[in-house]
Order: structure tokens, then C-alpha cells, then sequence
């Protein structure tokens, strides 16, 4: 379980004769290395199937533990969580790895209300992982160790590059042999460039160049729950969307999908050496009400 060691004696400093232990939560704790977080304390359950969070309520003036995983028990269902970190800058960041290699990320601010999972997936198993400060930019480095195939990389999660397994320059590229990468030419994406004898080859003149491999996302949401007039909510009925407004930073194209209808939103050029050009935008998507959300 989680216990609280303090002195018996409050006047008197903690000691090998001036100790008390008081249980402080029910569910127990992993073997995981902790994490403290927002004033509380981040810790994988026993069995290793959920993360919680323990704090002190001082209107109750006791400890209360929160299950992180209420809104996705689903995660770690046949898998175990062994290590976790947290990145508090720049957006406060949990990231979880787990016994087959999978890497998670927990978005978590109790004050501000925030819990959302998102799963990361490279194209291999992640072996471990870590934060390290980054002053010159004011930041926390996530790095990770990766292996796909036979090949193992250390690596560091960047919002400066969208690609995976990434180097910088035109050859060094053994590990992509045949492969189609993307690149990053003078600060512009550009998408299946091939990699040959360990090089690429870029047939107008440049500055810096970045490749690595693509990867794209999946947002998935929850059906939503509607405060009623009477005090009810919608939660367990069915319900009917009309109208979603989907808010944009720096993206990529992008394809929304509902009723087995698809949308592509962005331009999205296809061939060796066509540019994307990141966008911010509202885009305002009228699904006239087809879109059924059931419990």
C-alpha cells in the first residue's frame, strides 16, 4: 500500500525511534519509480494496470487517490506499465512505457482540469526512457531508447521535427535502405524522397536538410456528455451531431472521418519531392446530423 512515515512525537525531528506509519490508500503501488506531480504524487498501481494520483484535500484534511485510467482502463489491459517520467514543460507531460515496448503519454493537470491518453507508436519497441532539462530553449527532452529490427537508436522527442528516428544531412541513412522517407528541406516538408547506398539525393540546391520516417495521428473522442436543465445528463443515450469546429496548429493535412464518410481537409500532393506547408486554421465541418453517437 501508500504509506505516510512521520514522527510520533511532532516536536521532535523523524528518527529510527521517533517514526510512525500511517496507510494512506487501499490500492497499493507498483514497483514503478514515482513522480511528483501538481502537488501530488504520481504512482502505478499494484498489477501494474493503472497510474493514480495521491494528494492532500485539505478541506477533507485527509489523502485521496484518483484513478487516472477511469476515462481508459482499456490501455493496459494485456500489457503492465514499468517506468514512467514527467515532462513539465512545455505542456506537462506523463509518459508511460510498458512491458511490450509501447510508449503512452498522459496530458494531466488536476487544477486545470486536464486528462487525456494519447499512445505513441514508432515503427518499433521503446527500451526506456527519460527527461533531461533543456536551458537553452527552456524546455524538458523526453529521450528514448528505440529498436526496430535489429537496429537500437537513443532519440529525443522535439516539436522541431515531425519525423521518427530522424538525422540531419544527406547520407547516413543505411538503416532506410529502399525505403521512401520524408524530409525536411530548409525549414519545408517534403514527402517520399528514396533512400539509396544510405543516401538521398535532392535534386535543387539547399541549406539544411532533415529525414526520417512519417507518421501521422488519430484522434478519437468520448460521446459526449451534456448537462441538462433538470440536473440530468446525456451520459448512456444516444445522441445526434450536427456540427464539429476542429481547431488547428501547425498541421499537416488531415482526414475526418464519420459514418463511413470521409473528408480530407489540406492540401496533400502526392510524388517524390512535393511540399506540405504546416497550417493553423478553424475548419467548420457540417455533418447534417447523419453522425450517431450511441452508448
Amino acid at each position: 500500500g501508500v504509506w505516510q512515515i512521520s514522527p510520533s512525537y511532532l516536536s521532535d525531528s523523524i528518527n529510527p525511534e521517533n517514526t510512525r506509519g500511517t496507510k494512506e490508500d487501499s490500492f497499493g503501488a507498483d514497483r514503478v519509480r514515482p513522480e511528483f506531480v501538481d502537488s501530488g504524487v504520481i504512482f502505478v498501481q499494484r498489477h501494474g494496470k493503472k497510474l493514480r494520483e495521491l494528494y492532500f484535500n485539505f478541506d477533507d484534511q485527509s489523502y485521496i487517490s484518483n484513478d487516472l485510467n477511469i476515462l481508459a482502463e482499456h490501455l493496459f489491459e494485456n500489457d503492465r506499465v514499468i517506468e514512467i517520467t514527467y515532462q513539465s514543460e512545455p505542456h506537462g507531460l506523463i509518459w508511460v512505457r510498458t512491458q511490450k515496448g509501447l510508449l503512452f503519454s498522459l496530458t494531466y493537470s488536476r487544477r486545470g482540469q486536464k486528462l487525456a491518453w494519447a499512445r505513441h507508436d514508432f515503427g518499433g519497441t521503446v527500451k526506456s526512457i527519460c527527461i533531461t532539462e533543456n536551458n537553452v530553449e527552456g524546455r524538458d527532452n523526453l529521450y528514448l531508447i528505440v529498436k526496430r529490427g535489429d537496429l537500437v537508436t537513443l532519440e529525443v522527442m522535439t516539436s522541431s521535427c515531425l519525423l521518427d528516428c530522424s538525422s540531419t544531412g544527406v547520407s547516413g541513412y543505411d538503416r532506410f535502405e529502399g525505403q521512401l522517407i520524408w524530409a525536411i528541406i530548409d525549414d519545408e516538408i517534403y514527402q517520399e524522397v528514396m533512400v539509396i547506398n544510405g543516401s538521398i539525393s535532392i535534386p535543387f540546391d539547399y541549406t539544411t536538410v532533415v529525414a526520417g520516417l512519417f507518421h501521422d495521428g488519430e484522434i478519437g473522442f468520448h460521446s459526449p456528455d451534456i448537462p441538462m436543465s433538470d440536473f440530468t445528463t446525456t451520459h448512456g443515450s444516444k445522441k445526434r451531431i450536427t456540427d464539429m469546429l476542429i481547431k488547428v496548429q501547425d498541421s499537416l493535412s488531415f482526414d475526418i472521418e464519420y459514418d463511413g464518410n470521409k473528408t480530407e481537409v489540406g492540401d496533400r500532393p502526392f510524388g517524390s519531392f512535393q511540399r506540405q506547408l504546416p497550417y493553423s486554421t478553424d475548419h467548420f465541418v457540417s455533418i447534417g446530423g447523419t453522425a450517431d453517437y450511441s452508448p
